[in-house]
């Protein structure tokens, strides 16, 4: 775990813990931008700057316990309110996940359905 990437993300307000019962439970971090490509092929570990009002939330990590799948829905939904109530021109959320050989990348469109781009 690269804690410095944790604690610069958590000052530039681009982390967000989630806590259940006094246990950390998931971090999610996260850019706000106009252009996610530079952020896709960043280095993970690497804190970029991004542009406060752009339309693309692009979720650069999501870790989570591994019992954290009952409050995987409420996490998710905290989430979305927190980027929607405070990025007021954000119109989707975006992220990519390896997965069964294939990077699978995911665009929520904000009060929208869930669309998976192969």
């Amino acid at each position: 775990m690269n804690r410095d990437y944790y604690r610069k993300m958590l000052e530039k307000n681009r982390l967000i813990p989630f806590y259940h019962n006094g246990k950390l439970k998931a971090i999610i971090t996260f850019y706000i931008t106009n252009d996610d490509e530079r952020f896709i092929k960043a280095d993970p570990w690497e804190v970029l700057d991004d542009e406060e009002d752009g339309f693309i939330c692009y979720v650069a990590q999501l870790i989570s316990d591994r019992d954290c799948s009952p409050l995987s829905f409420k996490i998710w939904n905290d989430f979305k309110k927190y980027i929607e109530n405070n990025f007021k021109n954000v119109e989707i959320i975006k992220w990519s996940r390896y997965k069964g050989g294939k990077v699978k990348t995911y665009n929520l469109k904000l009060k929208e359905d869930l669309v998976c781009i192969q």
